[in-house]
């Protein structure tokens, strides 16, 4: 897999991270072969043993770093597996930016929920905006772009709060920073509930030629 990837030697990997992340956020059980988890070059060969030298060069063992955690990320959340069968798991957010080729989907197991953005281009973006699902307070839970995985640690450390502006349909959005060739994936940890302007409306005979023309006034829900 890793060999198949597009660009440098570094590129590479960070592509193949990628693809990896939107593996594990898709849904759908996960197969890989023997020899990925640390990124074998040579062709699987039934008579031959796995290369597990490889992992003696820093950027494969840091690849089999990776595999170690996204497992661990794969098992410690339930809503990645455990709603593989339907839409009530699974929601695009954006599936269609074909001219940034970043990739943005949500998965729930009915409690929680969890946000994945990929980037499969070169280009690194310090401010992207994503709709959500709920409005709320998101914590990054894994990034492939960390130092530890080869990459140039992009991460976002602390809490990020949705705010009240539109975007991919959605009524609220996050500002997240993404790095090229990288997987983000955001964890809801909080939903906030949003006070409903109440709206009502009262007749009055204001217009010069008798016609009656409607006042309305907004009011908060307490």
């Amino acid at each position: 897999l890793l060999d198949k990837m597009h660009g440098s030697y570094e590129e590479k990997f960070a592509t193949n991270r990628a693809f990896l992340g939107l593996m594990y956020a898709h849904p759908g059980k996960k197969l890989t072969f023997m020899g990925e988890e640390y990124g074998q070059y040579k062709e699987w060969a039934y008579k031959e043993g796995l290369e597990f030298f490889m992992t003696d060069y820093p950027l494969h063992k840091k690849l089999s770093i990776f595999y170690r955690d996204m497992n661990i990320l794969y098992k410690s959340h339930d809503a990645l597996y455990s709603i593989d069968d339907s839409w009530q798991g699974f929601e695009w957010i954006d599936a269609d930016n074909a001219d940034q080729n970043i990739i943005v989907l949500c998965r729930s197991d009915g409690k929680g929920r969890l946000l994945a953005v990929i980037n499969f281009s070169p280009v690194y973006f310090p401010e992207y905006r994503i709709g959500v699902p709920v409005p709320g307070e998101w914590r990054e839970v894994f990034s492939s772009d960390r130092l530890e995985y080869g990459g140039g640690g992009v991460v976002h450390e602390g809490v990020l709060r949705s705010e009240e502006m539109p975007m991919h349909g959605r009524e609220e959005s996050l500002s997240i920073r993404i790095a090229p060739h990288a997987a983000h994936i955001f964890k809801l940890e909080k939903e906030i509930k949003r006070e409903v302007p109440n709206t009502t409306c009262e007749v009055a005979n204001i217009n010069p030629k008798g016609r009656n023309k409607k006042q309305c006034s907004r009011k908060k829900n307490v």
